[in-house]
């Protein structure tokens, strides 16, 4: 039974599965550590304006072998002390 799974699914079946549970989003959203595109989507940056930032210590970073990640709390962290409330305090 090369291919499928032991309940008879085939990967694919099994991944669409896992899809339509919503299980997919439930593990995103419990992600601990964040890559460069989603570091980026969160800040509203580019990506390689990520990656270089990541690069050169402008953001806190975990390195797991040649994974190089964010923590999801500290982006939050590095968010808050980078806010310029001066800006805020004007409007």
């Amino acid at each position: 039974m090369t291919g499928t799974h032991a309940e008879g699914r085939t990967a694919m079946e099994s991944k669409n599965l896992l899809l339509d549970t919503g299980m997919q989003r439930n593990i995103e959203s419990e992600v601990a550590l964040l890559k460069a595109g989603q570091v980026a989507l969160s800040l509203g940056i580019s990506r390689s304006l990520a990656y270089a930032m990541m690069a050169t210590g402008r953001l806190p970073v975990v390195r797991i072998g040649r994974a190089v990640r964010v923590p999801k709390s500290a982006l939050a962290e590095w968010v808050k002390r980078n806010t310029d409330l001066t800006s805020e305090a004007a409007k």
